[in-house]
């Protein structure tokens, strides 16, 4: 699954973040961490099922997991919530286009990430998508 849907999502969110992108954009910006609030999008993984037969074609269930990375100030920790909670709130539930299942986007949590000065935050999502022939 493409991560620029997921981009896009957030971006209808009231959240106003001064960079937004993906997983290269995080790579080059993760030694300061200097623009705040940020967020990145990274795909973290696929967990494919056993494959069947479906009307003599191919189909296979795929779990796609992605995290969303937002990067604050410590500085002002009374942000933190209204980021998480905004992030969780714009993705949970919705269906990514390239899902050919229409499976919603399920929310599995959020974790702090130790960086001297920032709050980090990793929060979790998953969804469905299937291979079909």
């Amino acid at each position: 699954m493409q991560t620029k849907p997921v981009l896009d999502q957030i971006e209808t969110s009231n959240l106003s973040f001064r960079q937004l992108g993906g997983a290269e954009s995080l790579a080059k910006v993760s030694s300061d961490f200097k623009v705040t609030p940020s967020a990145f999008v990274v795909m973290t993984g696929e967990a494919a099922q056993s494959p069947a037969r479906a009307a003599g074609g191919y189909r296979q269930k795929i779990t796609v997991s992605f995290s969303v990375v937002i990067v604050l100030d410590a500085r002002k920790d009374d942000e933190s919530d209204t980021y998480r909670l905004g992030i969780r709130d714009s993705l949970t539930g919705w269906s990514h286009p390239d899902s050919s299942s229409g499976a919603l986007t399920q929310y599995r949590g959020w974790r702090l990430v130790p960086y001297p000065g920032k709050l980090i935050y990793e929060i979790l999502f998953q969804t469905i998508d299937s291979i079909r022939r």
